[in-house]
């Protein structure tokens, strides 16, 4: 994992509802947002989404500060909607539509990439946390929340 200070890009994504969202006004309200950079038809992400899900969940019934922004550089809100509807997902999730790629290149040309998913955690003071391990227990990740 990548611990040390950089800090993070401001961006605006419109969402498959048609939602507004920024982040620095999510990190000035105090929240912790996650970053899933993923894809539709990506088959890690399809296995890891659930985890996400119960994960973001969870800290919500704890009335913990958190956002999970779901970003997908190659699909349109309608192959995103049906992917929502498959796994249940409860948070905002952009594609091509939305700004989704432009973050993603944004994000690509700062931060090194491993691979599909990619997560951060960033945190309300702007630090973040970037390419967490990808594994089902989402300890890492939990930790940088947590942090």
């Amino acid at each position: 994992m990548d611990w040390s200070a950089q800090s993070a890009v401001d961006f605006s994504f419109t969402d498959v509802t048609g939602k507004e969202h920024n982040l620095f006004q999510e990190l000035d309200r105090g929240n912790t947002v996650v970053l899933d950079f993923f894809f539709v038809d990506c088959k890690p992400c399809q296995k890891l989404t659930p985890g996400m899900v119960n994960m973001y969940n969870e800290y919500v019934s704890q009335s913990k500060k958190i956002i999970v922004f779901g970003i997908s550089d190659r699909d349109g809100n309608s192959k995103l909607s049906v992917f929502e509807d498959d796994f249940n997902v409860s948070y905002s999730s952009c594609g091509v539509d939305g700004g989704g790629d432009s973050i993603t290149d944004l994000y690509k040309g700062r931060f090194n990439f491993q691979g599909w998913p990619t997560y951060a955690v960033i945190c309300p003071n702007r630090e973040v946390y970037w390419n967490l391990e990808r594994d089902s227990s989402f300890l890492e990740l939990r930790d940088a929340i947590d942090s």
